[in-house]
């Protein structure tokens, strides 16, 4: 039985340092190209709610509820998708190519993941002024190509309450629309309360309950 000691390749030797570059290129590679499919998708569920419009005459004609229906159940079916989804998709799909086509474009380039699309247009939507919003655009979208969604978001949130600053106010409006209460009971008839509300409100009954 031989005794030797099989050597490994040291991970910080040249050839072990170009194959990993090589595997991160393809990754890059590989993710461009699930962002350009998604950007292009959308564009495809956007073309196909126009088709309905145009076939219908648009919302609040007597066919256009039940035409709409029946694109989605399609989609669903064909996509393995649930008619709640596909319709999300396709409502972000009219906003995007609606307002923000310059994060379109970056999409279908490979500059963005989808949840940057996301964010990018969720901060963006209490803007009602297309001048400030396609200023919030450009600024967001620069941002956005060397930054993670998640700062993205941030810095999104921060450019938009500053050029509109009614956007914090819609936003406020947005969380006690959509704050909720929970209710966890721990051991020894002690239970656990969570709520997401205003934070003045939170600051006052964290004082009351510390007195």
């Amino acid at each position: 039985m031989s005794n030797a000691v099989v050597q490994r390749p040291s991970v910080s030797s040249p050839a072990s340092r170009e194959r990993r570059a090589h595997f991160i290129e393809r990754i890059k590679y590989a993710r461009r190209m699930q962002a350009h499919f998604a950007a292009n998708e959308s564009a495809l569920l956007r073309l196909a709610f126009d088709q309905c419009v145009e076939e219908t005459g648009g919302p609040g004609s007597d066919f256009f509820d039940l035409e709409y229906r029946s694109m989605l159940f399609e989609i669903g079916i064909e996509t393995n998708t649930s008619d709640r989804s596909v319709n999300r998709d396709v409502d972000q799909a009219w906003n995007l190519f609606e307002h923000y086509r310059k994060t379109a474009r970056a999409w279908r380039s490979g500059d963005l993941a989808r949840r940057h699309v996301e964010v990018i247009i969720k901060c963006g939507d209490p803007i009602v002024d297309d001048e400030v919003r396609a200023e919030y655009e450009r600024l967001v979208l620069e941002y956005a190509r060397e930054n993670t969604p998640a700062r993205t978001e941030s810095y999104a949130r921060r450019v938009a309450a500053e050029l509109d600053p009614e956007v914090i106010a819609a936003r406020q409006q947005r969380a006690r629309r959509e704050r909720s209460v929970r209710v966890r009971d721990l051991d020894d008839g002690m239970s656990q309360l969570v709520a997401e509300i205003d934070s003045a409100c939170a600051h006052a009954i964290f004082e009351a309950l510390r007195s």
